[in-house]
């Protein structure tokens, strides 16, 4: 697998810099890419405190947000790339600055490597796209949650056009479905 040998959290410089990626296999690259969010050890991987953690993932205009809000109670913590953009100061609840993304990128890892450690709190909630079952995987170490919203390609597309979305989450709606059905196709349940 090609690794990026300092993680790029969003920075399109390092994500696209060949002196900064390097060859794994895949069992090294997961175990580095578990370190570098928080969930690092040897074998498997396990929260450190009893957290109910679950991973929302699917396409964007997929309800993720909808359905972590109704179902979260107070108190849980809920990581969402989109409210952690808009606390940084991104003007829009869906179209982010791109200077911004490196930094909503450590402040996603930072809160979830917290996870890792001792805290008080119950519940948290994951919200991520995460197409493919290695996405997902790394995301969530064992004894975590997964719920995948594979909300129809076309009813995605509607619910952006009716929010008034950019080009670019219809764009982003297609690349999740085309990476997710590859995924399928190649490792069929």
């Amino acid at each position: 697998m090609v690794d990026h040998i300092r993680p790029h959290r969003g920075d399109e410089t390092l994500a696209f810099d060949r002196a900064n990626c390097q060859a794994m296999c895949k069992r090294c690259h997961d175990a580095k890419t578990a370190a570098e969010v928080g969930f690092a050890g040897a074998g498997p991987k396990r929260l450190a405190t009893p957290t109910k953690v679950t991973l929302v993932c699917g396409p964007p205009c997929s309800g993720k947000t909808t359905y972590v809000r109704e179902r979260a109670a107070a108190g849980d913590l809920v990581v969402d790339w989109d409210a952690l953009a808009q606390a940084l100061g991104s003007p829009h609840p869906h179209h982010h600055p791109s200077a911004l993304t490196p930094f909503v990128a450590e402040a996603r890892d930072a809160v979830i490597a917290r996870l890792a450690r001792r805290h008080d709190v119950a519940r948290a909630w994951l919200i991520a796209t995460a197409p493919r079952d290695a996405d997902r995987r790394r995301l969530a170490p064992e004894g975590v949650a997964v719920v995948v919203l594979a909300t129809a390609e076309d009813e995605c597309v509607r619910r952006a056009r009716h929010d008034g979305r950019p080009d670019g989450t219809i764009d982003a709606i297609e690349s999740w479905w085309r990476i997710h059905r590859a995924d399928q196709t190649a490792s069929p349940r």
